[in-house]
């Protein structure tokens, strides 16, 4: 029956742990935990295997040196931070192109952005808080939590 359309399907090389709409809805950012992230639109065509260097790859690469635990749009939908269980942050544009790779001292459980789109805050498996300006520049590192921050 030519009415019945094939379902995408999203392949990464490993699990795939997450994914993250774009808040237009138009595109997903799909991670895995073997440390691809992968930008596909929301027809499901993979548009880019996000890299972290500048050759063109066919394949998804290492994104990461560890998993990626979660991935976050901001909200005015211009860029994409990725984050890992090996301490690094990844600034992306809303293309796929790498802006930025940010170190912290631990694993980061997760990024959410300012409603303005301005700000981030990486939140550390060892109760770290650090507040980034959306640059990727860190401004403080906010000090008080002695745990975990669920």
């Amino acid at each position: 029956d030519s009415s019945v359309q094939s379902t995408p399907v999203l392949v990464h090389p490993g699990w795939v742990v997450g994914a993250a709409w774009s808040p237009d809805g138009g595109k997903v950012v799909s991670m895995s935990d073997d440390g691809t992230l992968q930008l596909w639109s929301a027809d499901g065509a993979l548009l880019k295997s996000l890299e972290v260097d500048s050759s063109v790859q066919s394949t998804p690469v290492l994104v990461h040196p560890g998993w990626v635990v979660g991935a976050a749009w901001s909200p005015d939908g211009g860029k994409v931070v990725s984050m890992s269980d090996d301490g690094t942050l990844r600034l992306w544009s809303a293309d796929g192109a790498l802006l930025k790779s940010l170190e912290v001292d631990s694993s980061v459980q997760s990024t959410p952005w300012s409603p303005d789109s301005r700000f981030l805050v990486s939140i550390g498996g060892d109760g770290g808080l650090r507040l980034w300006d959306a640059t990727g520049t860190l401004l403080k590192a906010l000090e008080g939590h002695t745990d975990v921050v669920p």
